[in-house]
This record gives C-alpha cells, sequence and structure tokens, in this order.
C-alpha cells in the first residue's frame, strides 16, 4: 500500500476504455466491485482510501478545494458540483455508482 500526501500529483483518466488513477510513478485501474472510503481527518482534511477485495490497494491525506469550503449551495448560481473540485469526492462518488463507472470506462461521460 502506498500512503500520498496530496491529491497535487494524483491524475484520473480513461485511456483505452479503462479508468486509471496514477499517482507518481504508481498507476492503478479502477474496476469494478472496487470501494472508495472518503473520511475526515483533522480539520478540513481527508482520507481518500481505495479498496480492492476488501484490502487497501492506495490511501491519501488530503485538502479538498477550499472553493468547496466557502461556497453556499443556496446561492451559488453555477451548474459545478462538489465533486468538481475535489478529485477524492469524484473518484469516491465514480466507485460507488456501477452504472457510472461503465459509462466513463466507456466514454459516455
Amino acid at each position: 500500500m502506498r500512503i500520498s500526501r496530496a491529491l497535487l500529483f494524483v491524475r484520473f483518466y480513461r485511456r483505452n476504455g479503462r479508468l486509471w488513477v496514477r499517482s507518481w510513478w504508481r498507476r492503478f485501474e479502477l474496476e469494478p466491485g472496487m470501494a472508495a472510503e472518503l473520511t475526515k481527518v483533522a480539520g478540513p482534511r481527508r482520507r481518500l482510501t481505495i479498496l480492492s477485495d476488501g484490502e487497501v490497494l492506495w490511501s491519501c491525506v488530503y485538502w479538498p478545494s477550499l472553493w468547496n469550503l466557502v461556497i453556499d449551495p443556496d446561492l451559488d448560481f453555477t451548474s459545478a458540483e462538489p465533486e468538481d473540485f475535489d478529485l477524492g469526492l469524484m473518484v469516491s462518488n465514480v466507485l460507488s455508482n456501477p452504472a457510472r463507472l461503465e459509462r466513463l470506462r466507456t466514454g459516455g461521460g
């Protein structure tokens, strides 16, 4: 297991019909059946943990975007969602929704 300290050097992308997460030199595919845990650590910091078959595959403690901490959802007139500014939240949401995972894998957005 590799624990990263920030999402600054983490990438989430699709290539050849497969979704990948790359952290520095480590790369792994996001597959059906994987899970993500998103937990608060201290203050606004969060920990994203990706599990495969119940085993921790990768974990990262990070600061979510300050944008998510200051916007008031009742006053925000943009079409932006909190996951648009929080990669950890996006990866967690994708892994928790098998239909969305498959749609992203096949290039359907």
